[in-house]
This record gives structure tokens, sequence and C-alpha cells, in this order.
């Protein structure tokens, strides 16, 4: 009796293992499984209808920058309106089809460079793209499109995919320590020749091709007058025909910069990585000496940098600038200069809740910069598929159901309030 007692003890305890074994793996799975379904190819049209866009549908659907002055008022025309009074919608991760990230072990990667995804930010409404660049570490004379992991952020960091390192470049990557020690994020990179002019034509087609279109390019490592000189023929490539006369004047400032000058035309902003030990006027004369002087239509100076964190709007919003019309009274940078606030894109995430921390969208638009960069293809909190992940990650491609549907509606240009 003892022993089979000890027998039905132990056959219990070995069925209660086996029980709490299978329920382990089941919950495992079934995140595994939520975690796919976060993806646009495995979720089910007829359940999630949010999660499928239709982009070439969205682009016929909207409307001009003349249509949007003269439905807002029959006064206001391209010839009366500043480019600085304006918002314009703008994207991130330029030339980047994003994965939504809910858990950064199951899915790694930001995503896949493709031109195909610069055409879909602009059949979306962006009239703004920021491009981040760098020169190919296989070619360093040769510009390239790619997220790389930024190391003012904490990130889950893969091995053996340090670029420079891996080329034979020196561990301080020459002068420009920063991003000596970033790591690729997309599976791939992109030839930013190619993404650029895919951009740009994509613009200038359909019911908005009279608007102005902004190229905003943050160029990051060495720039050396061979690869500036391939950078230089890959913007003539992609804005012929539409090329912004360049002034001369590389500064950010728009007092008195209509409307109407923009029409039909490219505005090239250019904001480069300064380098250890340089400062941006240097940086700047290395630029104007080069082949992209004659099209940088836009360049930071030490009292007006362009593109912001959303941790440093502040730096935006303080009234310590000339105003236009009154030179002795103070006000903020976005009332008399172009800025731009881009979440980083070498962050864990790439939603755009995450991406705008500490901050939020709505406040970097309060502080009247003309180019809030947002994720197209990011998302909202997670609201539909009831994930064990809870709101990080969300729903893929909800930003144009979103923020911009909030801001701008069928337009792509709103006034500041």
């Amino acid at each position: 009796m003892e022993q089979f007692i000890d027998n039905a003890v132990s056959f219990s305890f070995h069925y209660g293992v086996a029980a709490v074994i299978v329920l382990i793996v089941f919950i495992v799975m079934s995140m595994l499984l939520a975690a796919v379904n976060n993806f646009r190819g495995g979720m089910d049209i007829n359940k999630y209808p949010q999660f499928y866009r239709d982009y070439d549908a969205i682009k016929g659907n909207r409307r001009s920058l003349r249509n949007y002055l003269s439905d807002t008022s029959g006064s206001l025309t391209p010839e009366t309106v500043k480019i600085k009074d304006l918002q314009i919608s703008t994207a991130n991760y330029g030339g980047i089809f994003t994965d939504v990230k809910g858990n950064i072990a199951l899915t790694p990667w930001h995503g896949t460079v493709s031109s195909e995804a610069a055409r879909c930010q602009v059949e979306a409404g962006a009239r703004a793209i920021v491009f981040d660049i760098w020169p190919d570490p296989s070619n360093m004379t040769q510009p390239i499109i790619a997220c790389m992991t930024d190391t003012s952020e904490t990130h889950f960091l893969r091995k053996g995919e340090n670029w420079w390192a891996a080329n034979g470049l020196p561990a301080t990557h020459g002068t420009d320590s920063t991003y000596s020690s970033w790591k690729c994020l997309t599976r791939n990179k992109g030839n930013a020749a190619e993404i650029l002019k895919v951009a740009v034509d994509t613009a200038f087609t359909g019911v908005q091709r009279e608007d102005p279109f902004f190229l905003i390019l943050n160029l990051h490592g060495i720039l050396t007058p061979t690869y500036l000189k391939n950078l230089a023929k890959a913007i003539e490539n992609a804005v012929s025909g539409r090329q912004l006369r360049v002034s001369g004047n590389q500064t950010s400032t728009m007092c008195e910069t209509l409307v109407s000058v923009l029409l039909n035309k490219v505005m090239v902003i250019v904001t480069p990585d300064i380098p250890t030990g340089s400062d941006q006027e240097s940086i700047n004369r290395v630029l104007m000496a080069s082949d992209m002087k004659n099209f940088i239509n836009v360049l930071p100076t030490p009292e007006a940098e362009i593109v912001f964190r959303p941790s440093n709007i502040g730096m935006i919003t303080t009234k310590k600038y000339s105003d236009c019309a009154v030179p002795t009274t103070k006000t903020s940078l976005s009332s008399t200069s172009l800025c731009c606030i881009q979440p980083s894109i070498g962050f864990v995430y790439t939603d755009n809740d995450n991406g705008f921390k500490p901050s939020t969208y709505s406040r970097c638009m309060a502080t009247g910069a003309q180019f809030v960069a947002v994720n197209v293809f990011g998302s909202a909190p997670n609201k539909y598929t009831g994930s064990a992940l809870g709101n990080i990650g969300g729903d893929p491609d909800s930003v144009l159901s979103g923020p911009w549907k909030a801001d701008f509606g069928k337009y792509s240009f709103k006034l500041k309030k």
C-alpha cells in the first residue's frame, strides 16, 4: 500500500510538472503568435482593416497647399503667406520600412531600406522627409541610407555589426568619434541617389505636384571631397528641373521667404554632424567648398540649429532670437527660422509614442516647429491586437489615422496656431 501511495504521489508530481511546462509553452507560443501578428502580413484584413493602407488612394484624395489656403481663408494665397508661418507634414525614417518592435528579442531589426518606402511616405502626405545618410562602409565615397544605433540611448546591441570596425576603419573613425560605435539596425543599406530621386519624382505627380517639397538631409560620418561630390551628384539627379535657386545665404532664417517662391521646387536642408574637435562653422566651410554648394539651400549656424530631439524642444521656444518685424524684440526660433523635431532613428523602438518621449507629438507641434517628423509606418498604442506585449509596438501605419489626420487632414500644410 505504501508503495502504491508513493507511486501515486510521484505520478501526480510529474503530471503537475508536465502540466506547468505545457502551460508555459502555450503562453510563450501565444506571445510569439501575437508578435508575428503585429506585422502587416500576419493580420486578417477583415478583422483589422485599419492596418491596411492603399497609399495610391490616399495620395489621390489629398488637396494642395493652394487649396488649403483658399479653403482656410479666401484672402490667403501663396503670394501672401510666408513659409515660416506654416507647419509641414514630415516623415521620419526616410526611405525605411520600419518593423513594429513589440519585443526586441523577437524583432531586433528596425526595418528594411527601400526606395518604395520613400514613395509611400510621399503618397501618405509627407511634403518633407528626413533622410539619415552615411558613407557606405564598404565604399566610403558613396552615400547610403540606413539606421544606426544611437550611442546616446540604451539598446539591445548585437555583436559583430560595427560597420566601421568591420571595414578596417580606425576605432575613432578618423576625427569623428560620435558614430564610431554605431551598429546597423536595418537589414540592409540603400543607395541614397536612388531613394532621393524616387521621393522627389513621386512628390511632383498628382494633385499636390505644385506644392513645395523639402529634403532634410542629416549627414553622418567623414565628409571627404569625393564623397561630397558623389552626394552632390545624387541630389542633382533627384532635384533636376525642380531645384530651388541657391542664394549664397544658407541660414535658416525665413523672415521674408514667401510660399510662392517655393512652388514646384525642392528645398534642400542639410544638417551635418559636428566631429569631435570641430565646430559648425568649420563643417559649413567644408560643405560650401565642395560641389554641395550648388544644392544646399539651408544650413544650421552656431546660433540657430535646425534639427532637434523631442527632449530639447525648449531650445526652440526660448525667446532669445530677433523678431522678424521688430528686431529689438526677442522671440522663439520657430518664429523666424526653420526648425525640425526628429525622434532618434537609433532608439530601441520605432513607434511614435516611444520615439517622442519624454515629450509627445502634440507638444512638439505646439512649439511651432515647421517640421515634426513622424514614422509614417509607425504606430499608436496597441488597441486592437489584445497582445500580451501591451502598448509597445501597436498598430502599423496607424499614424495615418492619428496625428496626421487630426492635424493635417487631407492637406500637407497647416497654418500655425
